[in-house]
């Protein structure tokens, strides 16, 4: 997360309880200390941790005992996403997720796993295709409803919920952010499909 850009940030004024985490001393305590501020009566948890694949649940089970409490959960951590949703056991109504729209709207894949990957500020190597992450949804049972207009979040809806939105496919609803163009697409997606990729 960050203090000054949060997918969660609107919801601080409707909510009454939430956990933010991020390997940031320095986001940690600034969003900690702006929350005291403007939410003194909320209940919101701000973590200094590092999150991998293997830990996701465990950290989470310290602050919700029930699998399905959680109304929204966003996952953004610029690498593993992927593979964090993947061994993820909570069931949030809505997921966020963060996804590499340089990957095109047809490929299925993510960067290896590995609990230190660390994106490289300005690298297109990172994260995973929305095609991948869509694909994983479905087999967890949520459905894609929405894409931002930046083009790297992706918010899923839980099964026993979807009667109420519209089920976007990924293909169809692929946005490519308005600053580039088709052709610097393929471009970078050349590039990365030439490193090395895990393909689903």
């Amino acid at each position: 997360f960050d203090y000054y850009e949060n997918n969660c940030l609107n919801l601080l004024r409707k909510s009454n309880k939430g956990l933010f985490i991020d390997g940031s001393n320095e986001k940690v305590f600034i969003l900690g200390w702006l929350l005291k501020i403007f939410f003194p009566f909320k209940k919101n948890k701000v973590l200094e941790e590092m999150i991998n694949k293997d830990n996701v649940n465990a950290i989470i089970s310290k602050y919700f005992v029930n699998e399905n409490e959680i109304d929204f959960m966003s996952i953004d951590v610029d690498g593993i996403d992927y593979y964090i949703f993947e061994n993820l056991k909570y069931r949030p109504k809505i997921l966020c997720i963060e996804y590499n729209f340089w990957y095109g709207s047809e490929e299925k894949c993510s960067v290896p796993y590995s609990e230190n990957f660390t994106w490289k500020i300005g690298s297109t190597y990172s994260g995973s295709s929305l095609n991948a992450l869509c694909s994983l949804a479905n087999l967890k049972n949520y459905h894609l409803i929405a894409l931002d207009t930046a083009g790297v979040n992706a918010f899923f809806i839980r099964e026993d919920l979807k009667e109420k939105f519209q089920i976007l496919n990924p293909q169809k609803s692929f946005k490519i952010p308005y600053k580039y163009s088709n052709e610097d697409i393929e471009i970078a997606k050349k590039e990365l499909l030439g490193k090395d990729l895990t393909f689903f």
